[in-house]
């Protein structure tokens, strides 16, 4: 459908379910193919998923710009909503969050609540910034990859910020 075509139409639905079966169909021959052209690969436990999951990495990112243009089109109503309440949350603090406080990573000296936002932000820092590289990911894996480094990024901040402080960061 045009950019003028109404994203909740029923034509507009019908669109976006051929697109997901094509897309879903492409990524099945291609594995297809593989598998049968790399028999060592099909007697793997898991060789199917593998052949898939690089199969994605590699269809992905040629398709991304026009899946994530159709994607766009079919939710722009809740993507202005989800915007609306991510802009809500940057005035939250973690305490808002209801995130505990040995995991604001604030020295005790920090006592006034405005600067221990700052010091958990500062604290987090590197893990924010992997974090916004979740749009900049072209394939379902890279993305996943990413969240494990953010994952791997909170675990260290933690870890880092009671390393010395006499805590042992698996006990928390």
């Amino acid at each position: 459908w045009g950019d003028g075509d109404d994203a909740s139409s029923p034509a507009a639905a019908a669109a976006h379910l051929r697109l997901v079966e094509a897309t879903q169909s492409a990524i099945r021959s291609v594995t297809d193919t593989v598998m049968q052209t790399l028999p060592v690969i099909s007697g793997c436990d898991r060789g199917t998923l593998q052949a898939q999951l690089t199969v994605e990495d590699a269809l992905f990112p040629l398709a991304y710009e026009s899946l994530f243009a159709h994607y766009r089109r079919r939710h722009r109503n809740q993507d202005i909503e989800f915007r609306l309440k991510l802009l809500s949350l940057r005035s939250m603090t973690p305490a808002d969050l209801a995130v505990k406080q040995r995991f604001w990573l604030v020295p005790e000296t920090i006592t006034a609540p405005a600067e221990r936002t700052r010091a958990t932000l500062a604290a987090y820092e590197p893990v924010i910034a992997s974090f916004a590289q979740l749009s900049a990911c072209r394939s379902p894996a890279a993305k996943l990859e990413c969240l494990v480094r953010v994952s791997q990024g909170i675990c260290a901040a933690v870890a880092g910020f009671y390393d010395g402080r006499g805590v042992d960061p698996e006990t928390i």
